[in-house]
């Protein structure tokens, strides 16, 4: 398993800063918005299904509170 950090603009909570892991068959990271009152963070998840499908899913959270989450299957297509 590997591990790494970063920062970057979100489009739903602006600046954050977060981890991750990458494992053989998933990716699952962390991440939580930098100057925030509401203190909100996020998770998200890839799950492979197929050399060429993943499972997504994701939320957000404000405090203790679970706000939005979303969940796809997302393929892989050649150009």
């Amino acid at each position: 398993d590997r591990q790494y950090t970063f920062v970057l603009q979100h489009s739903v909570l602006g600046r954050v800063e977060g981890e991750g892991w990458i494992a053989p068959s998933s990716i699952v990271q962390q991440y939580w918005a930098l100057q925030d009152r509401q203190m909100r963070t996020g998770f998200e998840t890839l799950y492979r299904l197929s050399p060429k499908r993943y499972h997504f899913s994701g939320g957000i959270m404000a405090g203790h509170h679970l706000t939005s989450t979303m969940e796809a299957v997302v393929e892989r297509h050649q150009s």
